[in-house]
C-alpha cells in the first residue's frame, strides 16, 4: 500500500464502526480519536445491498457474491438482516472472503438462506481460531429485539474450510440458532471442530441440520501432537441443544472424535442420528458422542464402522448423563470397546441397546466395557453390558443375555438386569 493510499479515508471501508478513528485526509494515515489529532472521523456510507432496509420484515437482500463480500467488512450491520435471494457461486471469490463476525463482535442478526446455495466456499486459515462463514454468532442483548442470532434455510454445497482451534462451516462459534442448514464439503483444523459449529454454547440451538462431509482433525498449523475434539455435526456442545439433526460423512483424527459431537457438556442431543465412518488413532472414538458430562441423549442411533483404540459404539466415554432410547449398529474395531457405551459412571441407562460386530479385540463388552456400580441400567430389558470374569473393573450386578467378551464376531448387547433395590 502506497503513501498516498494510506492517506485516504476510501482505503479504510468498514473502520467506521464504533467511531475509534479519525483521519486527515491526504496529510495522515488514520489516527485514534481519543489522540486528539487533527482530523474527521472515519465514516461508512449507508450499504444498499440488493435492496431492503435490513429490518426483520423487510431484510437486506443478498443477490450476488458482492453483496456478501460488503457484509463481511461492515461490523455496523452484523445487528441486521439479511436474506438470500439466488444461488450464489463464491468460486471468483476464493479466499478473499473474511468471515462475518469476530470473537468481541459477534452477528446478532439474521440471515435467512431461503432455501438457496452458497457454493464453493473456500476459507484458509490454518493459524486462525473461531474460523467459519459466521466467526460468532450470538442472540441480541438489546431489549426488545427478537428473531436475532439465527441463520436458517441455508445450504453450503462443496464448501472447503480450514482453520486451526475451534472451527466450522456455518460458525466457530454458535450462541445462537441453527437452523435448517444443510454442509457438504470438508473441513479441517488442529482441534475443536465441527460441520456446523466447532463450539455450541449454553441454550443455543442447532434444529434440524444436516451434514455430508468429511472431517479431519489434526496436521494444519502444526505437523504432529496431541490434536482433539472433531464432530461430524458439532465439536464442543457447552450447554447447548441439537435436535433432529443427521450426518453422513466421515471423522477421522487422533482423540476425542465422533460421527455427531465429540464433546457434549451438560448439554441435550434429543432425536439425531449418524451414518459414519470413524478412525480415531489414538483415544476416544465413538459413532454418535464421544464423550458426555451431565447431559441428556435422547433417541439417537449411530450406524457405521468405528475404528481405533478406546471406542464406544455411540458414546465412548458417559459421566452422569442421562441415555434413552438409544442404538448402535455396524462395526467397531479396537483394543478397548463396548457396544454402546465404552465406560460409564453415574449415568442412567435405559432402553438402548448395541448390535455390533466387534473385531480385533482382547477387552470388549456386547454392550458396555465398564460400568461402575454408580450406573443404573432401567427397563425390563434393559441395556447392559457383557463384564469378563476377572478384570478389575467394578461392574453393576446383572446377567448377561448375549454375547461373550474376547472372541471375534457379532453380539447383542441386550441385558436383563436383576435389578437393586431402589433401581
Amino acid at each position: 500500500m502506497s503513501t498516498q493510499e494510506i492517506r485516504k479515508a476510501s482505503t479504510f471501508a468498514g473502520w467506521g464502526y464504533g467511531w475509534y478513528w479519525t483521519i486527515n485526509g491526504g496529510q495522515d494515515s488514520p489516527r485514534l480519536a481519543w489522540e486528539g489529532r487533527p482530523g474527521t472521523p472515519l465514516i461508512d456510507l449507508p450499504r444498499t445491498y440488493g435492496g431492503g432496509q435490513g429490518t426483520w420484515s423487510d431484510p437486506y437482500l443478498i443477490k450476488t457474491p458482492e453483496d456478501l463480500l460488503i457484509l463481511c467488512r461492515y461490523p455496523e450491520d452484523w445487528s441486521k438482516h439479511f436474506r438470500l435471494t439466488a444461488d450464489l457461486d463464491l468460486r471468483s471469490v476464493g479466499n478473499n472472503f473474511q468471515p462475518i463476525g469476530t470473537p468481541l463482535v459477534p452477528f446478532t442478526g439474521s440471515f435467512d438462506g431461503d432455501g438457496h446455495k452458497l457454493k464453493n466456499l473456500s476459507l484458509s486459515r490454518p493459524r486462525e481460531a473461531f474460523v467459519g462463514l459466521f466467526r460468532n454468532i450470538a442472540r441480541s442483548a438489546m431489549p426488545g429485539q427478537f428473531m436475532t442470532g439465527l441463520v436458517s434455510n441455508l445450504t453450503l454445497e462443496s464448501a472447503q474450510v480450514t482453520g486451526c482451534f475451534q472451527v466450522g462451516t456455518i460458525a466457530g462459534l454458535n450462541g445462537g440458532t441453527i437452523l435448517s442448514c444443510a454442509v457438504q464439503g470438508s473441513i479441517r483444523a488442529d482441534e475443536m471442530l465441527g460441520v456446523l459449529a466447532g463450539r455450541n454454547m449454553r441454550d443455543a440451538l442447532i434444529l434440524s441440520c444436516q451434514s455430508r462431509c468429511s472431517v479431519g482433525l489434526g496436521g494444519v498449523s502444526r505437523p504432529d501432537g496431541w490434536f482433539e475434539v472433531a464432530g461430524g455435526l458439532v465439536g464442543r456442545n457447552l450447554g447447548g441443544l441439537v435436535i433432529g439433526s443427521t450426518v453422513n460423512g466421515s471423522v477421522t483424527g487422533t482423540n476425542t472424535i465422533a460421527g455427531l459431537v465429540a464433546e457434549n457438556v451438560t448439554g441435550l442431543i434429543y432425536r439425531c442420528g449418524a451414518w459414519v465412518e470413524a478412525d480415531v488413532a489414538w483415544w476416544c472414538g465413538a459413532g454418535l458422542v464421544g464423550t458426555s458430562a451431565g447431559g441428556s441423549i435422547v433417541g439417537c442411533l449411530a450406524k457405521g464402522k468405528v475404528k481405533g483404540l478406546d471406542l464406544g459404539g455411540c458414546i465412548c466415554g458417559s459421566t452422569n448423563d442421562r441415555i434413552e432410547s438409544c442404538y448402535f449398529q455396524g462395526i467397531l474395531d479396537g483394543y478397548y470397546i463396548g457396544g454402546l457405551v465404552g465406560g460409564a459412571s453415574g449415568s442412567s441407562i435405559r432402553y438402548c441397546y448395541s448390535s455390533a460386530q466387534i473385531e480385533h479385540v482382547p477387552r470388549a463388552g456386547g454392550f458396555a466395557r465398564q460400568l461402575d456400580t454408580s450406573v443404573r441400567c432401567r427397563g425390563p430389558k434393559s441395556s447392559g453390558y457383557i463384564c469378563r470374569p476377572g478384570w478389575p473393573d467394578p461392574c453393576c450386578p446383572g446377567k448377561c443375555l448375549a454375547g461373550l467378551p474376547g472372541a471375534k464376531g457379532r453380539r447383542l448387547g441386550l441385558y436383563q438386569h436383576l435389578g437393586r433395590e431402589g433401581w
